[in-house]
């Protein structure tokens, strides 16, 4: 058994002043009080000066793509981008097995709990597996620019399954632009039933002009294969991908940073006439540095969407933290409040991923991890610069 106290903790929905956490040796929350009390009073009492919060969940990252010393700054845009992780790929610049296993402790070490990862292969998931102390959730990404590579993807895909059953693996699309119409009627049956999924989404201006013969992302998959053709002109969710993932039952949209206001309300419309949860997951520091540009924030908190924090990779983030990634929002929008940066980094990501029983809130019969941040200058509702995160659980 374990008490931690402090000055403040934010449970992942609420602030609680003089907290008093008890959990058990393996980290389950036994009891949450607030009361004044004198620490002497208590035998084997944690105290600490700062702010204890619930072990973060990284919405979105790619491990398979985390390569140390190669993060893309350059802020030409996704197609740039996408050609610097193909010739990564082509120079055998992904990371093994083992340098997968240092990328999971570090981030333990960054006070990540659980974490939903995109996977185009199998090399990612002996690491996951064998790391017990952190979670993860896998989606496997679908982005077939012709029939072949579909049934090649699908056969990685079931392969995985296959070999990892106890991981938990669920299919994804890579993007509206990136799938092929061919390709399409060989991978659908993978989405027909699925409980979660996954699709970067409106990460490029040029999504919703798919059906145009001068489209930058046309001509560039039409180099790849002379037969490509979109299977999402469309630009209007609901009658493109939305007729696919209807049956899902959480969805997670990540990027957004090129949403607008009336997309948002089509989205809104399509998830309760589908029943399907949205989830919209953010990524900042590699918007920033891919695009030069950042998701509405403002925008989709006015609409009281359910939003989530993600790191993308290393080819695009300095590291895979989620609280660097709230001091960089904190940077770039200063009225954003601490405990709400908090709740998208715990409780939001734990409801989007299905971990609600068990992770994402400081509560009675949860295991949600425990982090302290100290600040020179402790204010429950800003996130200083100089903070520092610590590991307590």
């Amino acid at each position: 058994m374990r008490k931690f106290a402090a000055n403040i903790a934010f449970t992942g929905t609420k602030h609680i002043q003089n907290p008093l956490i008890i959990t058990s040796d393996d980290g389950e929350i036994l009891s949450v009080t607030e009361k004044k009390f004198d620490s002497q009073e208590i035998a084997g009492l944690e105290y600490y000066s700062g702010m204890i919060i619930p072990g973060l969940i990284n919405a979105h990252t790619h491990i398979e793509l985390s390569v140390p010393n190669h993060c893309y700054q350059a802020k030409g845009g996704i197609l740039d981008f996408v050609q610097h992780v193909i010739r990564l790929r082509r120079n055998n610049a992904m990371p093994d097995e083992k340098s997968i296993a240092k990328t999971l402790r570090q981030m333990q070490f960054q006070g990540i709990r659980a974490f939903a990862d995109i996977a185009n292969s199998t090399i990612s998931f002996p690491a996951k597996n064998a790391n017990k102390q952190i979670a993860s959730k896998s989606f496997f990404e679908f982005f077939p620019l012709s029939s072949e590579q579909a049934d090649q993807q699908a056969d990685v895909f079931m392969h995985c399954k296959t070999k990892f059953p106890e991981a938990d693996i669920f299919p994804a699309f890579h993007s509206p632009y990136a799938i092929s119409l061919a390709g399409l009627t060989v991978i659908q049956q993978h989405f027909e039933k699925t409980a979660l999924s996954s699709v970067h989404f409106r990460e490029s201006e040029f999504e919703t002009t798919l059906h145009a013969e001068n489209n930058p992302l046309n001509r560039f998959y039409r180099n790849m294969n002379p037969d490509f053709k979109p299977a999402f002109e469309n630009p209007d969710f609901s009658n493109g991908q939305g007729k696919i993932l209807e049956n899902t039952q959480q969805l997670l949209l990540v990027h957004n940073i090129h949403i607008t206001e009336q997309e948002i309300l089509n989205l809104k419309k399509w998830s309760e006439n589908q029943r399907v949860k949205l989830n919209f997951v953010l990524c900042p520091r590699s918007n920033d540095n891919i695009a030069g540009i950042l998701p509405p924030l403002d925008l989709l908190m006015e609409h009281r969407l359910n939003i989530c924090l993600g790191t993308d990779s290393l080819l695009s983030a300095p590291n895979l933290s989620i609280f660097d990634e709230m001091k960089f929002l904190q940077q770039k929008f200063p009225a954003l409040r601490l405990q709400d940066m908090l709740k998208m980094a715990s409780f939001n990501a734990a409801n989007a991923l299905g971990w609600s029983e068990d992770f994402g809130e400081i509560a009675v019969g949860k295991c949600p991890g425990l982090n302290l941040i100290e600040m020179k200058q402790l204010k429950r509702d800003v996130l200083h610069p100089e903070a520092q995160l610590k590991v307590l659980i």
